[in-house]
C-alpha cells in the first residue's frame, strides 16, 4: 500500500493495483474565510486519474467539480447516500451513494 499527500484532504491511495482518491480538491481556496497555506502537490490537470473518488463531505474544499468533469465517466465516485445526486451536479458521472454503518 502507497499513501501520498496531496494537499489537504485528498490523498492517492494505491494498494493492490487499485487507486482511490478521497476528497479531490485542487483549488487554491474552500471556504472564504479560509485559504491554503500551501498549493496542492499536484494541479488538477495533472492530478492522478483513479479508478475511485471518495468524497467524504460537500463542504467546498473537498470536491473539485472541474476535477471532477475531468475524469473518464466509468470512474466511480463514491459519496454519502444523501449526495448521491447533488454531486453529479459539479460533475461525478458515476455515483454511488453509501449508507452509514
Amino acid at each position: 500500500m502507497k499513501i501520498s499527500l496531496l494537499g489537504h484532504a485528498t490523498f492517492l491511495i494505491e494498494c493492490a493495483g487499485q487507486e482511490l482518491l478521497p476528497d479531490p480538491y485542487f483549488g487554491s481556496w474552500g471556504n472564504p474565510a479560509l485559504t491554503r497555506i500551501q498549493p496542492p502537490a499536484a494541479r488538477r490537470e495533472d492530478a492522478p486519474k483513479p479508478g475511485q473518488v471518495l468524497v467524504s463531505h460537500n463542504h467546498c474544499d473537498h470536491i473539485d467539480g472541474l476535477f471532477l468533469c475531468s475524469l473518464n465517466k466509468d470512474v466511480l465516485v463514491l459519496t454519502r447516500y444523501l449526495y448521491q445526486n447533488v454531486n453529479r451536479l459539479p460533475g461525478a458521472r458515476h455515483t454511488i451513494g453509501l449508507i452509514a454503518w
